[in-house]
């Protein structure tokens, strides 16, 4: 980043810039961060408009809880991602790597771990255990922008977002795709749960979770939940036919 002719001063603004970005990215208020890292809502706005610094104490509690890099913060990096995640990131990309070269022994097929769910009239996700794998041709997953590490597949249960997904179907969801988009279906976590809902942005009312059942009294259209992460994307469904 950018400093002053002698490399001595950070550049407040372009920092509270990056900070208001991945403040935003998360969907996150203020007044939500500042409870975070314990600030005041008053002095992060003062931040982001660059008319204050920060200590690296403090700095460090921003990035930590908007999951970004410090160097992504003071701009020595464009790449968001935490240490942590860069590290999770090549482990995945190596168990990717080993997975393609399989493919192409084994007919060009990967298997994508599916994860246990658990009952709930909202599809709720409660762990990561594997209980299984459902193979995809690994061309069709590239196609479409999906990186195989990044998938995983889940049981829906409850009738909330039929006829879209049926109870008991399988649906691939894609960890990459983390961006509240209009109109899609995403599993996102709100509080210790898991559950799958469509994204809608609505010009009056801001972004809501919607179900797809015409009995909207399974899940009561409901504003963004200001603890709401996106964990994935659904890309793909299958059920068996009754």
């Amino acid at each position: 980043m950018p400093g002053d002719s002698q490399g001595n001063e950070i550049d407040m603004k372009a920092v509270g810039e990056r900070l208001r970005k991945a403040r935003q990215a998360q969907g996150w208020s203020l007044t939500r961060l500042a409870n975070e890292i314990g600030a005041s809502p008053s002095h992060l706005s003062s931040m982001e408009h660059g008319r204050v610094g920060t200590s690296l104490r403090n700095a460090t509690k921003v990035a930590r809880a908007l999951r970004v890099s410090l160097d992504y913060l003071m701009g020595f990096s464009d790449d968001r991602r935490s240490s942590k995640e860069l590290l999770q990131e090549l482990e995945t990309r190596s168990a990717e790597l080993r997975a393609i070269k399989e493919a192409h022994t084994e007919g060009e097929y990967i298997a994508i771990a599916e994860v246990d769910t658990s009952a709930g009239a909202g599809a709720v996700v409660n762990d990561e255990t594997v209980t299984g794998h459902m193979k995809f041709p690994y061309r069709w997953l590239r196609n479409r922008g999906m990186r195989p590490a990044a998938c995983r597949i889940i049981r829906v249960t409850g009738d909330s977002m039929e006829p879209t997904l049926p109870n008991g179907c399988a649906i691939l969801v894609y960890l990459g795709s983390r961006g509240r988009q209009d109109g899609k279906v995403f599993v996102i976590r709100i509080g210790d749960d898991l559950v799958v809902k469509r994204t809608i942005l609505d010009p009056e009312k801001g972004w809501l979770l919607v179900s797809d059942s015409p009995n909207k009294n399974t899940w009561v259209t409901r504003p963004w939940p200001e603890e709401a992460d996106i964990i994935g994307e659904v890309r793909w469904v299958g059920s068996a036919l009754p």
